[in-house]
């Protein structure tokens, strides 16, 4: 325990110490490890390993993450607000209840990921894969989701108004309670019968 907690001292001195030389660090690997109400805003981060580390009620304001492996991750009620991620894997993470505003994650895959209950306002979400995720009761109102892949993904009560979804994939999505006003769903992919029902709400 004492060694871990070391180890863990050492890696946020390392992380404050390149945030504050504005410098991106690489190849870290915080697996399994415990940073529970830690603070790593405006970090940058290549390559970054954080397969099921315990990251809950963390600070990641304006961090940025690139190809970072965050798979089962521990991200319950962070601040993500203005993060920039691309190329990452969130895969069976857990974002519940974390503020978003403002949040980019682009190009990455975060299929079973729970986001039940995020603010992702005015949020980017460009081409990114979130098959059989959950975002119920989830805020996206304003958010990019351009060519987004929602397969299976459960929206039940989400706020999805003045997105915009062109291009995305909701097939075989849960739909029920969905705020829609405003979006734009040009070219989006649905079940059968579920866009006239939809086109009836914009």
């Amino acid at each position: 325990m004492a060694d871990q907690r070391s180890e863990r001292e050492e890696i946020l001195s390392k992380l404050a110490d390149s945030v504050y030389k504005n410098e991106i660090v690489e190849l870290i690997d915080i697996s399994s490890m415990d940073f529970t109400f830690s603070d790593l805003s405006e970090v940058m981060a290549d390559r970054m390993t954080a397969t099921g580390a315990k990251l809950r009620a963390t600070v990641f304001i304006r961090a940025s993450f690139r190809d970072c492996d965050f798979d089962s991750a521990d991200l319950r009620s962070c601040n993500f607000e203005h993060v920039d991620i691309a190329d990452c894997f969130f895969r069976d993470a857990n974002f519940y209840k974390s503020t978003m505003r403002f949040a980019s994650i682009n190009i990455s895959f975060c299929d079973r990921a729970c986001f039940d209950e995020v603010d992702l306002t005015n949020g980017n979400l460009l081409d990114t894969a979130f098959n059989g995720s959950t975002f119920r009761n989830a805020n996206l109102s304003g958010v990019n989701a351009k060519d987004a892949n929602f397969r299976d993904v459960d929206f039940t009560g989400a706020n999805l108004a003045y997105g915009n979804f062109e291009g995305a994939n909701f097939i075989n999505a849960k739909l029920d309670g969905v705020k829609w006003a405003g979006a734009n769903i040009i070219g989006a992919r649905f079940d059968e019968g579920v866009l006239e029902l939809i086109q009836k709400e914009l």
